[in-house]
């Protein structure tokens, strides 16, 4: 009897054993699930501010972003030799903006002609979104692309996957709905007095866009706060909004803390790339089920950019767009206009927008900013509160 008992006692170890070292396994290998059949993995930054996949046309690569808040897939007007052959109107965050279209060019994404799902894309001037956001992008993937795939984004590993068969999935779906104009749509519960409509739009940078109102209402409670402004650009035009920081945010099961949302009258909400970046995403599009699995960023609140220092890059440098008033930068006498060749001792020259922002969310901070005005040359102190 007692061998009986010592062999059950080794068995059992030895399931431990193995379930442990299946669990390793899985999280060495991203958790990928049983059955799952990857069909084309493409390389992405770790910084959670967009996921740009390369597509060749005519032998150049050119950087989309992937897009679900995009009812159509956008190439910049540069890349398209064919002339447009007709006009629409697109729903932009800042309102209605009437756009052309034409056939959709010979372009592969990976090993995926976009002719395959594409037919005719929306030829829009991209150039306010290089200046503003990141001087790669050439174009947006939207849902039309999108409609008949699985996707997984995994900021952690920094890679983006296109799925066949997904296999078994841990996590619990969360069912979303196409809106109006084909956006994929979830619904956010016990935050508002009722249930209130977000679109997943992975387009959007940072957390997302929350409605004015809204923003009052969290504001008036107690659970939200004002954190200044930030640069916003769509195909319409660059604008500053005003920023709000919620104390939390349930989104499908989980809380994430200190999420920090640009504010809109007439927008819908939507959460950005930035909040999704928190979790491993899975869409599957064709089932309309979406997958978070968090990670280690989900309770990391969102750093602020408290300097009012709004910049750009405009033909390969970095101009001041606005200030805001009474704001660091205001008081360190930084104007539109002045260029800028360092921040914080880091050159601009070759960096991204996104790192050089991130330099401005230093707090109780003096950061130096070097550049020019004219022929001055400028070396202002602009101390971060």
């Amino acid at each position: 009897m007692r061998s009986v008992k010592s062999c059950e006692i080794i068995a059992c170890a030895f399931a431990v054993c193995l379930a442990i070292a299946l669990l390793s396994l899985s999280i060495a290998t991203g958790s990928k699930a049983l059955g799952e059949e990857v069909i084309e993995s493409f390389t992405i930054g770790h910084d959670g501010d967009g996921v740009f996949l390369p597509v060749q046309i005519a032998g150049t690569t050119h950087f989309f972003i992937l897009d679900t808040g995009c009812t159509r897939t956008v190439i910049d007007k540069s890349l398209i030799d064919l002339e447009p052959d007709e006009s629409t109107w697109l729903r932009a965050p800042s309102g209605p903006v009437k756009v052309a279209v034409a056939a959709a060019p010979e372009a592969r994404i990976g090993k995926e002609e976009l002719r395959a799902t594409v037919r005719r894309v929306v030829c829009a001037d991209l150039t306010s979104f290089r200046e503003a956001w990141d001087e790669r992008l050439y174009g947006l993937l939207g849902m039309d692309f999108l409609s008949n795939k699985v996707v997984r984004i995994d900021f952690d590993r920094g890679v983006c996957e296109l799925l066949g068969d997904l296999g078994t999935v841990p996590e619990e779906p969360i069912r979303f709905k196409l809106g109006e104009f084909q956006q994929p749509q979830i619904k956010i519960e016990n935050v508002w007095r009722s249930p209130k409509v977000f679109t997943i739009d992975t387009g959007a940078s940072g957390d997302g866009i929350l409605k004015s109102y809204l923003a009052k209402q969290r504001i008036a409670n107690g659970s939200a706060r004002d954190v200044g402004s930030a640069l916003f650009q769509d195909l319409n035009k660059i604008e500053s909004k005003s920023m709000v920081q919620l104390d939390e945010l349930p989104i499908g099961g989980h809380l994430a803390k200190g999420p920090v949302f640009s504010t809109a009258v007439f927008d819908e909400n939507r959460i950005g790339m930035q909040l999704l970046s928190r979790f491993v995403v899975t869409f599957d599009f064709p089932k309309k089920s979406l997958y978070l699995r968090p990670t280690n960023r989900l309770n990391e609140p969102e750093s602020i950019d408290r300097s009012g220092l709004h910049i750009i890059r405009r033909d390969g440098i970095v101009v001041v767009d606005t200030v805001d008033a009474m704001s660091p930068a205001a008081e360190a006498d930084i104007r539109p206009g002045d260029t800028i060749s360092e921040i914080a001792g880091v050159q601009v020259a070759g960096e991204r927008l996104v790192r050089l922002r991130r330099l401005l969310r230093q707090q109780d901070a003096n950061v130096l900013i070097v550049g020019r005005r004219g022929e001055e040359i400028l070396r202002l102190s602009m101390h971060l509160k």
